[in-house]
């Protein structure tokens, strides 16, 4: 969901039936290592304790879930095998649960935060000149001790997820774990497809036009191949093809502009989609809940439901015609119809026939 500039780019014009649909072939599915850094530690019996639904989540979708994703794909090259999984096993994950301000405390910040004296008086203008002082001064003590990767980009109070390139870090502050993203009486479909589509999104930022060019350790690197490279090009030039040939009121949506959060938004809905089907194949022996009363819908046309109901948006149309031209996300609409014409699940979920408008023959997968 966070915003991130892209480089401009000429929109390809050529037809869409020009671009092949390649996936990377990063060999047989491996077993990577098990999740050691989620924050706060879910399994520390005297640390902070997150929400059922988030512990679900974190059980769900998780960098072996994105492993699975890429594990799935075909290219003529095996591009990136060590050093994307380096990339990927090195994600670092914040999660802040609830309301409590402690979970955005991070112990081995409060020495550094400290030692800059933050003066406050009763002056709303002097409060804002020294918050300004120590922040500079924070901020350039930085340049002397380095950053943490554990350090926090945002505050809790913040309707928002983020992902870092260089932190290669991901962090989802409290109040975006509230509904209508993640409800404690929501069942587990719902909350895979609202906010398991907000988690997967962030992750695969790191794999996009811009996060992709940051290795593991959050620094400027060129870490693939170069067949690997074209590759992922030529992919995503189908992706900006696709979303530039969307129009909206009498636009043509940028598919350059916008390609960055394309991308993450159809790794996302893969990775929680897959989530939550391993959490019921594992977490509750392969029993779905049940379905909602009154409504015909299977739980995985729920999950798709809960994903679309998350873009429900209304806006003044200057503003979306302002957003359509500079803004680095698509219209919540296509934030819907993109992904979903990219991904079989779907169609497989609402019997959509192939050719049809939502299960197009030509797909744009990235990863």
């Amino acid at each position: 969901m966070f915003a991130q500039p892209s480089t401009a780019r000429t929109i390809p014009t050529k037809p869409a039936a020009q671009y092949r649909t390649l996936r990377p072939s990063l060999g047989p599915p491996r077993s990577p290592p098990p999740i050691t850094n989620l924050r706060p530690r879910a399994n520390n019996p005297s640390g902070p304790k997150l929400p059922g639904p988030v512990r679900r989540m974190s059980f769900g979708i998780s960098r072996e879930q994105f492993s699975a994703v890429l594990s799935g794909a075909t290219t003529n090259r095996r591009p990136v095998d060590g050093e994307l999984l380096a990339v990927e096993n090195s994600v670092t994950n914040r999660i802040s649960a609830g309301c409590v301000v402690a979970l955005n405390v991070d112990t081995q910040e409060l020495p550094r935060t400290r030692k800059q004296k933050l003066v406050i008086s009763s002056s709303y203008l002097n409060n804002g000149i020294s918050r300004n002082r120590w922040a500079t001064k924070f901020e350039g003590a930085q340049l002397l001790t380095g950053t943490l990767p554990t350090s926090w980009i945002t505050g809790p109070a913040v309707v928002n997820a983020f992902y870092a390139p260089t932190l290669n870090s991901i962090s989802f502050p409290a109040a975006i774990l509230q509904p209508p993203f993640l409800g404690s009486e929501y069942p587990d479909y719902w909350n895979f497809g609202a906010v398991g589509m907000v988690i997967g999104h962030e992750i695969t930022h790191g794999f996009d036009d811009r996060g992709s060019q940051f290795g593991a350790d959050g620094s400027f690197s060129n870490w693939w191949d170069p067949q690997s490279r074209a590759n992922f090009r030529e992919r995503a030039d189908g992706l900006v093809y696709q979303y530039g040939n969307y129009t909206l009121m009498g636009q043509q949506l940028n598919g350059v502009l916008t390609q960055g959060e394309n991308i993450a938004d159809n790794g996302g809905m893969k990775e929680a989609f897959y989530g939550y089907k391993n959490y019921i194949a594992a977490g509750r022996n392969g029993t779905s809940q049940d379905r909602l009363p009154g409504l015909s819908y299977t739980p995985e046309q729920l999950f798709f439901l809960a994903n679309a109901q998350v873009w429900c948006s209304d806006f003044r149309p200057t503003d979306l015609a302002n957003q359509i031209r500079t803004g680095a996300h698509s219209p919540g609409r296509f934030r819907v119809i993109g992904p979903m014409q990219n991904f079989d699940e779907f169609s497989k979920a609402y019997s959509c026939p192939l050719g049809s408008y939502m299960n197009p023959v030509q797909k744009n997968p990235v990863w």
